[in-house]
């Protein structure tokens, strides 16, 4: 049996703490038990802000009742710590926006810096920031958009500084074109990939080492290495179809369809009658 993914990688890690793992991992899953309570708060506060307080609790409600959340949350996993920073990433550019300061800019510098250290994924938070800014601007009769955007750029700054911690400076500055990646996007080349005892691993490039990238990727970029690293191991994962399941059924690939079926699947009816009234 091939086993892929995580699966090695926790394995090792059991051997090598093999008197201790049962303590170390579940003190990794209070983790996410903190970040769900952090949600209930979020949902409780926002709400409140904007409906009341009625409304605040039948919202938060939801979520403590909710059996993927409720899952989630006693699991040594980031996806409850990244689903609640993202949801008050969004929240705290929300009030920069109404009350553009320097505090609200390091709160949300800090938090989006944190999201995206947390999970790649976060990376969508800056077009969906520049959707609620399009929206705040088109809204306002005289927005004083240069206030506002110096703000955004020093919320910037802090996101950049904020994962260069969480990356311990690791390689800062880095040059692309220093760097050997494997995936598709940012190799260049049509990887070979293969699997080598549950790892993957494909043969390598660099499309900033010539062409007309070649100027950007001589340029010296504030991030660390091994984020830029591990993005590129996504990314080759993504290029590699692993075996998939849904419904009773193997696929190599995946599905288009994959995360709208198990939202309706996993969901409690009762919420999903809740979201197409809202709608």
């Amino acid at each position: 049996k091939v086993l892929t993914g995580w699966v090695p990688g926790l394995y090792r890690f059991m051997k090598m703490n093999a008197s201790s793992y049962v303590s170390i991992i579940n003190a990794a899953r209070f983790i996410s038990l903190y970040f769900s309570l952090a949600g209930c708060w979020m949902i409780f506060s926002w709400t409140k802000k904007l409906l009341g307080r009625r409304s605040a609790i039948f919202a938060v409600s939801h979520w403590a009742f909710n059996p993927m959340v409720i899952s989630s949350a006693s699991l040594a996993t980031m996806d409850m710590a990244f689903t609640v920073l993202f949801c008050i990433s969004i929240y705290r550019f929300s009030q920069l926006l109404k009350k553009p300061c320097l505090a609200n800019a390091l709160s949300v510098g800090l938090l989006f810096g944190l999201t995206i250290g947390t999970k790649f994924s976060g990376i969508v938070l800056f077009p969906i920031a520049m959707l609620l800014w399009l929206n705040w601007k088109a809204t306002r009769i005289n927005p004083i958009c240069f206030r506002v955007c110096g703000f955004m750029c020093a919320a910037l700054a802090v996101t950049i500084l904020t994962l260069c911690l969480v990356y311990r400076f690791d390689g800062v500055p880095t040059r692309l074109a220093d760097l050997s990646f494997h995936s598709k996007l940012l190799s260049g080349t049509d990887t070979d990939l293969h699997l080598e005892h549950g790892e993957i691993f494909s043969n390598s490039g660099n499309r900033f080492q010539h062409g007309a990238l070649a100027l950007i990727g001589r340029v010296p970029i504030p991030l660390p290495r091994q984020m830029i690293l591990g993005f590129d191991t996504q990314a080759a994962h993504v290029n590699f179809n692993l075996i998939s399941y849904l419904a009773g059924k193997w696929k190599k690939g995946g599905w288009v369809y994959y995360y709208l079926y198990a939202l309706l699947v996993k969901t409690p009816i009762f919420v999903l009658l809740i979201g197409i009234l809202t709608v």
